[in-house]
């Protein structure tokens, strides 16, 4: 199953720099702004990496369903962000911290806005490219910037995020909803195994999460970290009986 580019966007971004992937889970209410469309996708990423699923429901529009996949999105997030901290504590520094929801306020800051009436689009620039990445080509520059389109909607004066706009046409299902339950669940045990000193070193801890996060997206399950998974020294061999 795919989901769209800018779908994907909002994970990686709101999920996980909005900041997410992270802090221990804050569960304090985020202060509710949804008088622009900037201001509104401000609170939006910041009530994600908080946990705030009230907040974060009234600042998207959507159906049933794509109200209910944004709830377990938060929780994908919260734990993604226990995860982060676990790393941090256990390893200290790592290369993937996640932990700055500033670069993601600092994007948004620098979004363009087009408002047409009770709707908008936020073109929000992308992230600065890896140093010796390849230059993008004009296709791929523009397919970005198209991707990094987010729809507005008005209503009843507060601006929201709209949903199925992000989706390209892709109706959201209890599919989503199950493998968003399954994220959340695999970050949350390579959390609890990093605490118990099952991984060596924070390499081998994300191994372990990527290889439960794609059986996630496979719909399988993993089994828990063992001591050898974790870099420990493996048990040799009983030797054979003499002969």
């Amino acid at each position: 199953m795919m989901i769209s580019r800018s779908f994907k966007c909002l994970l990686a971004v709101t999920l996980v720099s909005s900041a997410a992937l992270f802090i221990a889970p804050a569960r304090a209410q985020a202060a509710e702004d949804l008088s622009t469309p900037k201001a509104a996708l401000k609170t939006l990423f910041q009530a994600a990496t908080s946990g705030d699923k009230q907040t974060v429901k009234d600042a998207v529009s959507g159906t049933e369903m794509e109200l209910k996949v944004a709830d377990v999105m938060v929780d994908m997030i919260t734990e993604m962000k226990a995860l982060n901290e676990a790393a941090k504590a256990k390893f200290g520094q790592i290369p993937d911290d996640f932990d700055d929801v500033s670069k993601l306020a600092g994007l948004v800051d620098q979004a363009t806005v087009v408002e047409t009436g009770d709707t908008a689009v936020i073109s929000v620039p992308p992230p600065p490219r890896p140093e010796g990445a390849p230059k993008l080509t004009d296709e791929e520059a523009a397919a970005q910037a198209k991707a990094n389109e987010l729809k507005m909607v008005r209503v009843n004066g507060q601006w929201k995020l709209d949903i199925s706009s992000m989706t390209q046409g892709e109706p959201l299902t209890d599919q989503h909803v199950q493998q968003f339950t399954a994220m959340a669940k695999a970050a949350k045990e390579t959390t609890t195994e990093i605490k118990e000193g099952k991984h060596a070193s924070y390499d081998a801890a994300m191994q372990a999460f990527g290889m439960k996060m794609m059986s996630a997206m496979m719909g399988g399950a993993m089994p828990p970290a063992s001591e050898d998974e974790a870099g420990a020294p493996a048990t040799e061999p009983a030797p054979a009986p003499a002969q």
